[in-house]
């Protein structure tokens, strides 16, 4: 069947279509400020930094051999931003106490800045060592330059 259209007619043949690609394509992008996606809530400390918004959280990822944190981020925004998480940088303590820098778990140099279209979200889990081998029971990590479209400004979180 072959619909005629006019500014008069309602297009009844096409708008069941149209109404169910919009509210997919609704489903499928993020909210402003809700800190979660189809998956869920994003688990963690909720962060803004310009047009992202960040859930950072400690990851019990079984095959991590150092501590993991995960990384929940939505562009809040209505233009693509860079995400950059090689920007984090890292601490823990040791059993004693003491403060290390830690690095990121990188083997393939696949952490760099990449474009986060407008309302496009994401998940990351990122695992973490100290450059000498020794159990790290905490870590907090300066997420202030994930936005890599703004100035850095130190923002630790420590989950």
């Amino acid at each position: 069947m072959i619909s005629s259209c006019s500014r008069f007619s309602n297009c009844s043949t096409i708008a069941p279509v149209n109404r169910l690609l919009l509210l997919l394509a609704a489903s499928c992008s993020y909210k402003a400020g809700s800190f979660s996606d189809f998956r869920g809530a994003y688990p963690g400390t909720h962060q803004t930094i310009g047009c992202i918004d960040l859930a950072v959280g400690r990851s019990a990822d079984p095959a991590a051999s150092g501590p993991a944190i995960s990384y929940s981020f939505g562009n809040r925004c209505l233009h693509p931003v860079t995400i950059d998480l090689a920007s984090i940088h890292a601490r823990g303590h040791d059993a004693d106490g003491l403060e290390h820098a830690l690095v990121a778990f990188d083997p393939l140099q696949e952490l760099r800045p990449l474009p986060l279209d407008s309302l496009f979200f994401g998940r990351e889990t990122i695992e973490y060592s100290a450059r000498i081998p020794l159990p790290i029971y905490d870590v907090c990590v300066d997420i202030g330059g994930v936005n890599g479209d703004e100035p850095h400004s130190a923002t630790w979180v420590c989950p």
